[in-house]
């Protein structure tokens, strides 16, 4: 477990993070309650305008997923240090390495159990024993 200096100074990198999260969602979408809704841009009725309201829109649906997800990490988080179980990995119980939360503040897992998940693991894994 880290100790309640390096934990403080991870409080306030989230605090941060959280903050400049929150600043660029409010760029492309209101605030509901806990959620952000994006907002729909009107340019007009032409044909090209209403092709370029699209193509606005459906990129800033994909960046709003993108970052209420940090968000959303960000806040766990927060709320596991007000907890006190703050770099503890939610899936094998053990402590995440310092390195990982000062990289990855709103790290919920360590490493190891991170890799686990990615789908690219077995296809690297197979390249390697090819040779």
């Amino acid at each position: 477990m880290p100790d309640i200096i390096f934990i403080q100074a991870r409080k306030k990198d989230l605090l941060k993070e959280k903050e400049r999260l929150e600043a660029d969602l409010s760029t492309i979408a209101k605030k509901k309650g806990k959620k952000f809704e994006v907002q729909y841009t009107d340019y007009g009725g032409k044909d090209e305008e209403n092709a370029e309201e699209y193509i606005k829109y459906t990129r800033n649906l994909a960046l709003d997923k993108s970052l209420e997800k940090l968000l959303s990490k960000t806040l766990i988080a927060l709320k596991k240090i007000d907890d006190e179980i703050y770099g503890i990995c939610e899936r094998c119980g053990k402590s995440i390495p310092e390195g990982r939360l000062e990289a990855f503040p709103a790290a919920g897992s360590c490493m190891e159990c991170e890799s686990k998940d990615n789908p690219f693991k077995k296809l690297f894994s197979r390249l390697r024993t090819k040779k």
